[in-house]
């Protein structure tokens, strides 16, 4: 047995990232012999819940789906993470609610804390907290840790806020290896993730009018809903939908599927992958397609460049949509840069499979 830890995470249950983290992370240790508890919020929960995730021990919180539900996940969740985690360490993956909990309760028992930030840049966690009144509190909290990590060296950069540069880290986010399937040469593009601002669709759909005059038999598929419980971008499905509904063209080639919760067969038929986000932290669908061997295309933020490379050749400039049009119209049907694109990718992705992650993890824990 490695030993006990505690993860306090947004509930594995939920759709999005930070539910894949939780459990790759929670499954991956308890693979490598560590005992591991769980102890997630549960934003629209209702009762408390016990079960299992991979080899670990997940224990729900319920939120009741409004704000007091952080305070009750605090009142609740201290003490059964001081129960189980007796001379343990302690995970928080995000570091809102869950971090407070995990640095309280490691400060109280001196035992090493570590709190992974999955959301920077732009309306990300510490640009929230530092505009709270309670960020004098939280950040003396959360100073307490062993290390604060971030996906990206730019993510760690902010954490500056907190701890000094001896206790940053950089892990990125983990991804499952695949085996993925052969291109299958029709002119599809995937889309997956939250139906938000965050994302740049607004000007995705722009740039698929002039896809659409170069490549007319293009299909477009946007996996996703504006639902969820944790964003802080505003949703823009209903719009994305009107401006789809108001066009012929868009209409017959964009279709919207709602939330997806295993977009394995969605990348199977699909050869491109675009990302057109004006924030990201560390994108967990850009890696899903990198690890599907995929033509991607995506904004040139520094946290996709820390995926797909500096030189990567089918990025474009964030909302720049005769940009986005061009690298699509490359992805599609340019075959040299689809093969470029591709092995830059497939040279880079081993750094980002979830074996390597958890090693890193478990350096930051012993």
């Amino acid at each position: 047995m490695a030993g006990r830890v505690v993860m306090v995470t947004p509930s594995p249950s939920h759709e999005g990232g930070a539910a894949k983290h939780t459990r790759t992370i929670a499954t991956g240790l308890a693979e490598r012999g560590w005992e591991v508890t769980v102890i997630a919020r549960d934003a629209e929960g209702r009762r408390l819940a016990r079960s299992r995730v991979g080899g670990a021990r997940l224990i729900e919180i319920p939120g009741f789906g409004h704000r007091l539900g952080a305070i009750a996940f605090l009142v609740l969740a201290i003490p059964l993470a001081l129960l189980r985690g007796r001379r343990a360490p302690y995970i928080s993956l995000e570091l809102a609610s869950q971090g407070i909990v995990a640095a309280t309760c490691a400060t109280l028992t001196g035992q090493r804390y570590v709190g992974f930030n999955f959301s920077s840049g732009r309306n990300g966690e510490i640009e929230h907290f530092q505009a709270s009144r309670l960020w004098p509190l939280r950040r003396a909290l959360l100073g307490r840790a062993s290390y604060l990590v971030g996906q990206t060296p730019a993510a760690a950069e902010e954490l500056r806020a907190v701890v000094a540069e001896d206790r940053l880290a950089v892990v990125p986010t983990p991804v499952e290896e695949v085996e993925a399937p052969a291109l299958s040469g029709e002119p599809r593009v995937l889309f997956t993730g939250r139906l938000t601002g965050q994302k740049g669709l607004e000007g995705l759909l722009d740039a698929w009018e002039l896809v659409l005059d170069r490549v007319p038999g293009a299909r477009l598929t946007i996996a996703g809903s504006a639902e969820g419980w944790g964003s802080l971008w505003p949703p823009v499905e209903d719009e994305l939908k009107r401006t789809v509904a108001a066009s012929p063209r868009l209409s017959e080639t964009v279709i919207f599927t709602g939330w997806v919760a295993d977009v394995a067969a969605l990348l199977a038929s699909h050869d491109v992958y675009v990302l057109p986000s004006r924030s990201e932290g560390m994108s967990n669908a850009l890696l899903e397609a990198g690890a599907w061997d995929r033509v991607i295309a995506a904004s040139d933020l520094a946290a996709n460049k820390a995926v797909l490379g500096e030189d990567y050749p089918l990025l474009f400039p964030v909302d720049d949509a005769a940009a986005m049009a061009e690298r699509l119209t490359a992805a599609l049907s340019d075959e040299n840069a689809r093969t470029e694109a591709r092995e830059l990718v497939r040279a880079r992705m081993p750094a980002f499979y979830a074996g390597g992650v958890i090693d890193r993890i478990e350096e930051l824990l012993r």
